[in-house]
C-alpha cells in the first residue's frame, strides 16, 4: 500500500478504512510511507487500530499541564487484520510528524518492522493560529509519548530496523516479507 499525499482532510477516515477493508485478507502488508505528506493524528490512529488490539493506550498526549491517552478505536467497522501479520513499513528521511507517529508506535508495540531511512524527529503536535489573511503562526502544544517507556521520537526520528536508502527500501521490504512467508 502506497501512501500519497495529504490525509489532513475530513474523507481521510473513509479513504482508509475502504482500502484496509480490501486489504483485510492478506498474508503479509507493505505500507510506504516515502511519498507520504500530512496526515491527521487521528488518521495514524485509525490506521494503528488496524493492527493493535481495540481499546489499547497506544501513546500518551503530554499537555502543557496534564496527559491525554491515546487508545486504539473500539469501532465496529474496523476489522483488524491477521494478529501476526508480516508488517513492512518502510520510510524516507523527510516522513513526519503523524506519519511517525504510526509507524513508531507499530515498531514499539512489535507489530511493524520500520524499513529504509531515519525520519525527520517531529514529535510535537501544532496548532496554526491565523494572525492575517497571509500570516499564519504554527504553534507546538503537545508531545506524543509512548504510553510504558515514555520515549519519543521528536528530534531523534523512527530509527528502522533495516536501514536501506529510500530507493531501494521498498525492495528490501519485499524481500523480506517473501523471506517471512516463505519460513511459515
Amino acid at each position: 500500500m502506497k501512501i500519497t499525499g495529504n490525509f489532513d482532510y475530513p474523507d481521510g477516515h473513509e479513504l482508509i478504512a475502504q482500502q484496509f477493508g480490501l486489504l483485510s485478507t492478506v498474508d503479509a502488508l507493505i505500507i510506504d510511507l516515502r511519498k507520504a505528506d500530512e496526515a491527521t493524528i487521528s488518521v495514524a490512529q485509525q490506521m494503528i487500530s488496524y493492527f493493535v488490539q481495540p481499546g489499547t493506550t497506544i501513546a500518551n498526549l503530554q499537555l502543557r499541564d496534564h496527559v491525554e491517552p491515546v487508545t486504539t478505536g473500539n469501532a465496529a467497522d474496523v476489522k483488524t487484520f491477521k494478529q501476526n501479520l508480516p508488517l513492512y513499513i518502510v520510510n524516507s528521511a523527510f516522513v513526519a510528524g503523524s506519519w511517525e507517529f504510526f509507524g513508531y508506535t507499530l515498531q514499539h508495540f512489535d507489530k511493524a518492522v520500520i524499513v529504509g531511512e531515519k525520519t525527520m524527529g517531529v514529535g510535537y503536535l501544532n496548532q496554526v493560529f491565523r494572525v492575517s489573511d497571509s500570516l499564519a503562526i504554527r504553534m507546538n502544544h503537545a508531545l506524543i509519548t509512548h504510553p510504558i517507556s515514555g520515549k519519543h521520537w521528536d528530534n531523534e526520528g523512527v530509527v528502522p530496523d533495516y536501514f536501506y536508502n529510500s530507493g531501494d527500501a521498498f525492495n528490501k521490504a519485499y524481500q523480506l516479507a517473501l523471506a517471512q512467508l516463505s519460513s511459515k
